[in-house]
């Protein structure tokens, strides 16, 4: 056969056609040359086109490349300042990736990568632009014995997600037809500038000496064709798993709790809700539901994790390593990997060729929602997927919502708190995907309940201390008219439905504000913190964006070792910072005990664990019930050493008498509501006689 005998279409569209299977395979198996211009290059293309690649090789084929690299903006930076050797930098990005590497399956390519190389079947150059700005041609030139010639140029990149994952879409020209004769040309010419080094906008260069040997350390030892055909084949096989090597680890040991709430998501046919208080152990339940799919069902899982940050996912991942042999990748998608799309595709085409067991994704509630990762999950067969979504509640907002489908067989949601805040429309829609509540261990169980192994309770018993301020006329006016807006829009019957939702959240988070912000709380924290001083390493106070520098300041001039913990903190892993993350270096000092006092916002708020905080200051907290139960929960984690820990609770109140008489139904309802939650966190604290007492004046002072 020859490039003639197949029937190339005048353009393909990944919308459309099977691009790897109907153009890229079959053209590479009648091949003797493939030439390459890749504006991003990943030698996983060749683990989804083996067959192709042994065509080529069986032919004695060979291939010709002009790639380039991702880069960051500290490389480009690097490459801006090198006046000789910029392509070292680049070289030095891949073998980074290469020294990293822990995918067994994709090891094993490029060793057939090195392979090409050693044996003069491959030539590799490195494209470095001469500019600010990337390599970006993406043109293919097949050459075959008979001198047939087929070219395709237009959006597609050599790697897995080009040819499988995203929407391409490209045009392809034959040599036999003379219609096709002036673009195939033109195709060429475009190779051969690049190739021979006369492009004005990038500069070509050889592959440096040190990327060529370290590929080339990998390939096997023989020089014999067959070697390399033997690899193939058997990366090839159905059966592929056994390149896997399971890790054998025990079942995960749970306390008698967890291992109720695991039997009730299995016999709720794997679906359901955990509502368990912060530090209980949700996500090692979650653990032990997917460990008992790997272990029971021997079949394919493809896992995915949900977060609401980038840190939870370190920690779920450090979780998993520790805990459950996937025996297979496991894939961070979100924007702290920015080959995140190429991953996801490269894997789930080894998943569908049963080259792994299991993969886990573990990505954020931003991506999981996108059309992008909804469509490319959606390559994997949907009876073996297994969703659990942590922190379930953020589910239900309308901006994440969109990643509910019933795609997802297998489900488990997990929160201290599902239910969402005035949001019944967004809890009721978790509650029917998920299928309700299986299990249920609150904050009370775990404070009082013993845990049998340690004849201690589950969660550190706590101390609460209640503070009441009052706000200014002017912010209690402020409130009031809130409030009565609020009133008139839930009241309203619309067909508006999320528009009305958002609409109401947006006032409510406005009157919020008024009682996070009230002045007089400084003063109260003020006189908290001169109180308890010097013992107070391991505090964690909780403030709001117009507070911190206040509070940061109070606490500089009391000479406290204080470090802001905001969003701005980074979650990638720096040099600077040992290898870890700013958010990681802060609260592994912070635990150490080099910082005194985390100052933080919403980012400690969910599944944060810091064993070693002991003391929690509220100066900037909202009427919603789920930020007390999260930022509690922060404090009550079990820690050698810590017998009991602190909750401090500023609280703003209208004075008596500064409510005109029309507003005193609205008065009533907002403070009964807000000390009902005070007694509850009252209720089973250690001083729970001295902290009802304190809340009891308030309803005495009000009657």
């Amino acid at each position: 056969m020859s490039l003639r005998d197949i029937e190339f279409k005048p353009s393909y569209s990944s919308d459309s056609d099977d691009i790897l299977n109907e153009f890229y395979i079959p053209a590479l198996q009648e091949s003797v040359l493939y030439r390459r211009l890749a504006g991003y290059y990943s030698s996983t293309s060749l683990a989804i086109a083996a067959k192709g690649i042994l065509g080529l090789l069986k032919s004695g084929g060979s291939m010709q490349m002009v790639i380039s690299a991702e880069l960051n903006q500290q490389d480009m930076d690097a490459i801006r300042s090198a006046t000789e050797t910029p392509e070292q930098i680049f070289a030095q990005v891949i073998i980074d990736d290469l020294n990293n590497l822990k995918d067994l399956l994709v090891y094993e390519h490029i060793k057939a990568l090195g392979w090409l190389l050693a044996n003069n079947r491959l030539e590799i150059k490195v494209a470095v632009p001469r500019a600010d700005g990337i390599f970006h041609p993406k043109i293919g030139v097949f050459n075959d014995r008979q001198d047939n010639i087929v070219t395709f140029s237009g959006s597609i990149n050599e790697s897995a997600m080009g040819w499988k994952g995203n929407d391409e879409f490209f045009k392809s020209f034959v040599s036999w037809k003379p219609e096709d004769s002036s673009r195939l040309h033109a195709d060429i010419d475009e190779f051969n500038k690049y190739w021979n080094n006369t492009a004005k906008r990038s500069q070509i260069v050889d592959a440096p000496i040190a990327l060529r040997n370290k590929i080339v350390s990998l390939a096997p030892s023989s020089s014999n064709a067959k070697d390399l055909e033997v690899l193939y084949k058997s990366l090839q096989e159905e059966e592929h798993i056994d390149l896997q090597k399971d890790e054998e680890k025990p079942p995960i040991k749970l306390r008698d709790y967890q291992k109720d709430a695991v039997l009730s998501w299995q016999n709720n046919k794997n679906i359901g809700i955990f509502e368990m208080a912060t530090g209980t152990g949700k996500t090692r339940a979650a653990l032990a539901c997917m460990d008992s799919l790997i272990r029971k069902d021997k079949t394919q899982n493809l896992f995915i994790v949900v977060c609401p940050s980038n840190q939870l996912i370190v920690q779920w991942i450090d979780q998993v390593d520790e805990l459950v042999a996937i025996d297979g990748p496991v894939i961070i998608a979100d924007s702290t990997n920015p080959k995140w799309k190429d991953d996801v595709a490269d894997r789930l085409v080894d998943f569908n060729q049963t080259r792994y067991r299991n993969i886990l994704i573990v990505t954020t509630y931003s991506t999981f929602s996108s059309s992008r990762f909804h469509k490319m999950v959606q390559e994997a067969s949907g009876e073996s997927v297994f969703l659990i979504a942590d922190e379930v509640h953020n589910l239900g907002a309308p901006k994440f919502k969109k990643g509910i489908d019933e795609y997802y067989k297998k489900r488990l949601g997990l929160s201290a708190t599902p239910k969402r805040w005035f949001d019944d429309t967004g809890t009721s829609e978790i509650y029917d995907y998920f299928g309700g509540e299986v299990f249920s261990f609150s904050l009370g169980d775990a404070v009082t309940q013993i845990n049998p192994e340690t004849e201690r309770t589950y969660l550190t018993p706590y101390r609460y201390f209640p503070s009441f301020i009052y706000l200014t006329d002017q912010e209690t006016s402020e409130y009031l008219e809130l409030s009565k807006t609020i009133a008139r829009l839930q009241g309203i019957k619309s067909d508006s439905g999320d528009e009305q939702v958002t609409s109401i959240e947006r006032l409510l988070f406005k009157r919020a504000n008024i009682i996070k912000n009230a002045v007089n709380k400084l003063q109260a924290l003020d006189e908290i913190i001169r109180n308890i001083n010097p013992d107070l390493t391991g505090t964690l106070i909780y403030v709001s964006p117009q507070q911190i520098q206040e509070v940061m300041q109070m606490l500089g001039a009391s000479s406290i070792r204080a470090q802001r913990f905001t969003m701005e903190k980074g979650t990638k892993k720096e040099k600077k910072y040992g290898g870890k993350s700013e958010r990681s270096y802060l609260l592994e000092n912070f635990s150490k005990g080099k910082f005194q006092v985390l100052v933080a916002m919403k980012c400690l708020d969910e599944g944060v664990d810091i064993a070693e905080a002991r003391t929690a200051i509220f100066l900037s907290s909202s009427g919603n019930p789920r930020e007390y139960i999260q930022r509690i929960g922060r404090v009550l984690r079990r820690c050698s050493g810590k017998e009991s820990a602190s909750i401090y609770d500023i609280i703003a109140l209208p004075k008596k008498g500064q409510v005109p008489k029309e507003m005193k139904d609205i008065e009533e309802k907002m403070i009964r509501r807000e000390l009902k939650r005070y007694i509850e966190i009252a209720r089973t604290a250690l001083n729970n006689g001295e902290a009802i007492a304190a809340i009891s004046k308030i309803y005495e002072q009000y009657k």
